[in-house]
This record gives C-alpha cells, sequence and structure tokens, in this order.
C-alpha cells in the first residue's frame, strides 16, 4: 500500500498521548494505529520488539547440551559393550543416569528454541557454536 496523501485530524494533546502509548505497545507509528481504528485494517505484525537476550548465555546452553550429549553418548557405549559386562545394578544406575541427561538435553534444547523464538529469529544451521 502506497501512502501518498496527507491528512490532518485535530485532537486534544490526552489523545494524541493515549494514541502514541498504544503505537509504542504495538511497535508501530501513530498513523498506522489511527488508520487501522478507522478503515477496520489488522494491526501490521511484521513489525515486533526484539526481546533482550543474554547471547553468552545462549551460547553456553549449547556448549553444555553438546558436553551433556557427548557424556550420554558415552555412558550408552559403555552400558553396551559386551566386553565390560557390568554387573546388573551398575547398568541400571547407568541407564537411569542416561535418561537424566537426556531429560536434559531435551530441556535445553527446548530453552534455546524459546529464546530464539521470543527474538523472532530463526536458528542458522550449519553455525559452529550454535550446537
Amino acid at each position: 500500500m502506497t501512502l501518498s496523501v496527507r491528512f490532518t485530524v485535530r485532537m486534544t494533546e490526552e489523545e494524541k498521548q493515549i494514541l502514541e502509548k498504544k503505537a509504542n505497545q504495538l511497535n508501530v507509528k501513530a498513523s498506522a494505529v489511527a488508520r487501522c481504528a478507522i478503515f477496520k485494517y489488522d494491526l501490521p505484525t511484521t513489525e515486533g520488539r526484539v526481546a533482550d537476550i543474554d547471547w553468552g548465555l545462549y551460547h553456553q546452553l549449547g556448549e553444555f547440551k553438546y558436553e551433556l550429549n557427548a557424556i550420554c553418548t558415552d555412558i550408552s557405549q559403555l552400558a553396551r559393550d559386551e566386553n565390560l559386562q557390568p554387573a546388573q545394578l551398575q547398568l541400571d544406575a547407568l541407564n537411569k543416569i542416561l535418561r537424566r541427561i537426556e531429560q536434559s538435553i531435551g530441556s535445553i534444547s527446548k530453552l534455546r528454541t524459546l529464546t530464539t523464538e521470543s527474538a523472532g529469529l530463526k536458528p542458522s544451521l550449519g553455525v559452529e557454536d550454535d550446537r
């Protein structure tokens, strides 16, 4: 939509403040809020505020997830190694630890996904520190 016509509206200072407040909350221009209200348009959804994200923590979670996954793999290999043949109690304990680590990995993955979604971003594949 090309906006080529200018139209002036008079309002009180209080009305102007209300309009600007709504526009700020929606992260759009006041004129967009006015057009949407007058013509019953849907408010634009492409513009959004980016959440404040601690990217250092985000990448640390990725590293932590990577390390937990490596530990999980090691434990799984030990538990399945036919040459070691650990006692059943040890095998059960290893499997219990393995399940807890797998749950932690799932939780970290969900947290990282929520982090990127809240910022309105899509993670790029193949980035070294985004494991």
